[in-house]
């Protein structure tokens, strides 16, 4: 009987972003998982500040923020340890947001 997990993971680093996938691509490998990828669209937002709090409202700095969003699908059998999700939890990085969802089919 096979197993999921799903993790959406969202973070602003692309070095985060690599090492997470890598480092997850490693652990399928090393338990004999079943790894899928699927990169989702990046969301940027955009900030505008005032240089000067009076006066010149013209003189305006611009910045922003890219995340990068995507999904990662590990199918394994349900036969396996249950610590499953700690040795998954123990490459989590503090910088990244990552949202599990398990199905047991």
């Amino acid at each position: 009987m096979k197993s999921k997990v799903y993790m959406r993971c969202q973070t602003h680093s692309k070095k985060t972003y690599t090492k997470f996938y890598f480092s997850l691509k490693n652990l399928a490998k090393k338990y004999n998982f079943l790894f899928y990828y699927i990169s989702l669209p990046k969301k940027i937002k955009k900030y505008t500040v005032l240089r000067s709090p009076n006066g010149n409202k013209k003189s305006k700095d611009q910045f922003e923020i890219r995340f990068y969003n995507f999904l990662i699908i590990l199918l394994y059998n349900s036969n396996m340890p249950n610590n499953i999700f700690k040795i998954i939890k123990s490459y989590f990085e503090p910088n990244i947001l990552v949202k599990i969802l398990y199905t047991n089919k």
